[in-house]
């Protein structure tokens, strides 16, 4: 009977140590293949706990997409530095501005701006306002004085959701996006017979650069760039870009306007300002201006002027 007891002993203990022991009667590729298994369960059971959310997608918006009810036009404006060894830094400000056309009556007007920077990253800037009257716009400030990932936005967004009132009864959900590539100059244009000394398009818009010594920034040239719309009353698209060119030919933006449409029947005028080192040897200013009419026809007007010409 007591050898009975020790012979089933000695079969627990040899099966429980088959159980503990097991790994090390596996081959190596068994034994890598279960490790893998074993890794891909608790990675997806800590993706089920701690989801990511931060992710980058790049919003799949047209670039002419006419909607004449809102104006979402953005301004861009640029500070640009050199250190005492002559590092070039240039610092980009953007500012969103959403107009109602017609006098229509918005309400819950939620908003979505974002920027794909060169070095493919997105920047997501949201915003939340609330209209109830007919002219009231919000101007919103995506960036402000801010380096960009790879010196420079290549594309920029924006997803404007928001109420309209075509009745006391009648109210409507709209959706508006847009999708704007920033203009770029680049060094293999410089020498295009291209860029003249003109700078208007007869009866749609015209525009000015002009560059100033400020007596309380004696380090700083102030670039301001004004484009005046005499085209009372038409529909349109307009991008507009400046840029300011080194005697080493180095090219840096001073100012753009992008997704420009404002109903009004009289002329009117956008402004940017921006400021640049003096150390950097500016020559040139250069600007890219592109008129689209409503029958989508576009009208290219490139711009060169030498400092020395703006300074007077």
């Amino acid at each position: 009977m007591e050898s009975n007891k020790v012979k089933k002993a000695e079969i627990k203990k040899e099966k429980t140590c088959g159980i503990l022991t097991f790994p090390n009667k596996l081959n190596g590729l068994a034994i890598i293949l279960l490790t893998t298994a074993y890794a891909a369960i608790i990675f997806w059971a800590l993706y089920s706990f701690f989801p990511k959310y931060n992710y980058v997608v790049v919003p799949d918006y047209e670039h002419l997409a006419y909607n004449y009810e809102i104006d979402p036009y953005i301004k861009s404006t640029n500070s640009i530095t050199s250190d005492a060894n002559g590092n070039v830094t240039v610092k980009h400000s953007f500012a969103a501005y959403i107009y109602n056309n017609y006098a229509t009556a918005l309400n819950n007007v939620r908003f979505q701006f974002s920027g794909l920077d060169k070095e493919g990253s997105v920047d997501y800037i949201s915003g939340t306002d609330y209209w109830s009257s007919t002219s009231a716009p919000t101007i919103h400030t995506m960036m402000s004085n801010q380096t960009v990932g790879g010196g420079a936005y290549e594309k920029i967004f924006g997803k404007i959701q928001y109420k309209i009132n075509k009745s006391e009864t009648e109210v409507l959900d709209r959706t508006v996006t847009f999708a704007e590539e920033i203009i770029e100059l680049k060094k293999s244009e410089l020498g295009s017979s291209k860029f003249k000394d003109l700078n208007v398009f007869a009866g749609k818009f015209s525009f000015t650069v002009k560059a100033n010594e400020p007596v309380s920034d004696s380090s700083n040239y102030t670039f301001t760039n004004t484009i005046t719309f005499n085209n009372p009353g038409e529909k349109f698209h307009f991008d507009y870009q400046a840029f300011i060119v080194t005697k080493d030919k180095e090219i840096y933006p001073i100012g753009g306007l992008y997704n420009y449409f404002y109903f009004s029947t009289e002329a009117a005028t956008v402004s940017m300002t921006s400021k640049a080192n003096k150390t950097i040897d500016i020559e040139y200013v250069y600007v890219k201006a592109y008129y689209t009419d409503n029958n989508k026809n576009v009208t290219e007007v490139f711009y060169k002027v030498d400092l020395a010409t703006l300074l007077g």
